[in-house]
Parts: structure tokens; C-alpha cells; sequence
């Protein structure tokens, strides 16, 4: 709520390349969150018209901000206010006046960390979907199978060495599935854990 600061935090972060916007109260805010959605949260405790614990209450009670990383940037040094902030979810707090160094090495770190959290997030939601893949494909092969082998008595006792062929056949088909399902498996958490290196070399897409 104090322009000077405001203007202060806004010209030490674009120096460092990070875009800005800036709201004077939290209502302000609330509305700015409406078309922009920030990467982090810089955040004042004693503000006209809603304090920084109020809004910091409502943004993590959004499911489009709540992951968003806020720091709160105020005069109270009061542990019990630091403790009610940071149980309210905030990641960080700077007591004014603040150490231009500091602000912003704690953006750069607090940034980084929602990066590298989105980012664990994203592959852990594909790790899940691609093992649901496999783990259907696996499953209708197992029950084909069953099903064959609880035919095979059936074809022994009427003698149908052809339908017993067939099955065979196709017993051992849905088995090397199977087996390639696994193999990808194995290969993909190879990849996964760094466990393979990559040599890419130039091919002839003609040839």
C-alpha cells in the first residue's frame, strides 16, 4: 500500500527481467488475478480495505491460484503474525526495510522451486496415465489368456487339435504383448532415472 515501496520492488525486479504487475489494495488484486495469473505473490500484511492475511486466505482458497508462491513483504516482525502468515500458506516473509539482494534472491529462489514443483507435477500426472495405458493393455491380455487356457481342457477332451493349435498360437501372440508392455516399461523408467544415455546420430529420412 505504500507507493514508494511499491515502486522501489517493481524497478529491482525488472532490472532483473521479471515482468510486474502491481495492485495498491487487495481488492485490487483480486481483480487483476481475473485476466493475469501470477508466477508469485509479493505481499504487504497491513493494506486499506482487506489486510495481506485476509487475502492470502481467499487466494488459497482459489484452485487457479492456490499453488501460487506469496512472500510477504511488511514492517511486522512479530512472530505471531509470521506464524499466522505462513500458516495461511505463505512461503516466505521479508521484514521492511528491505535488502535489495535479498528480495531478490528469494524471487529468484521461490521461482525457481514453483518451476521445478509444476514441473515434477506434470511428469507425475503423465507417469500415472501412462502406466494406467499399460496397466489396461496388461490386463485384457491376462484375462485372453486365462480365458484360452480354461479352454484348452475343452479342446483335449473333444480332440481339436485344430482349436487347440489356434489357441496356442494366439496364447503365445498375447504373451509377447505382454512382454513388450513390460520391456517399454522397464525402458521408459530407465529413461526416466537417467539411466540411459542418448547418442543421437544424423539418419537419412530418404535412405
Amino acid at each position: 500500500d505504500e507507493e514508494v515501496s511499491e515502486r522501489m520492488l517493481s524497478a529491482i525486479l525488472k532490472i532483473e527481467g521479471y515482468e510486474i504487475i502491481s495492485a495498491s489494495n487487495g481488492k485490487k488484486a483480486i481483480e487483476l488475478f481475473k485476466s493475469k495469473i501470477p508466477d508469485l505473490i509479493l505481499l504487504d500484511v497491513d493494506m486499506p480495505e482487506m489486510t495481506g492475511l485476509e487475502l492470502i486466505s481467499i487466494i488459497k482458497a482459489k484452485q487457479e491460484l492456490k499453488d501460487i508462491p506469496v512472500i510477504f513483504i511488511s514492517a511486522h516482525v512479530d512472530l505471531s503474525t509470521k506464524i499466522e502468515g505462513l500458516d495461511l500458506g505463505g512461503i516466505d516473509f521479508i521484514s521492511k526495510p528491505f535488502q535489495n539482494g535479498e528480495v531478490i534472491s528469494r524471487v529468484k529462489v521461490h521461482l525457481e522451486n514453483s518451476l521445478l514443483h509444476k514441473q515434477l507435477k506434470e511428469l507425475n500426472n503423465k507417469k500415472n496415465k501412462f502406466l494406467s495405458i499399460i496397466a489396461k493393455d496388461m490386463k485384457t491380455n491376462l484375462d485372453e489368456n486365462f480365458a484360452k487356457i480354461q479352454l484348452f481342457e475343452d479342446y483335449l477332451k473333444a480332440n481339436d487339435t485344430k482349436s487347440l493349435k489356434e489357441s496356442l498360437s494366439n496364447l503365445v501372440k498375447h504373451n509377447q504383448q505382454t512382454s513388450n508392455y513390460l520391456r517399454n516399461l522397464i525402458y521408459w523408467s530407465r529413461l526416466e532415472t537417467n539411466q540411459l544415455q542418448i547418442s543421437p546420430t544424423p539418419i537419412s529420412l530418404a535412405r
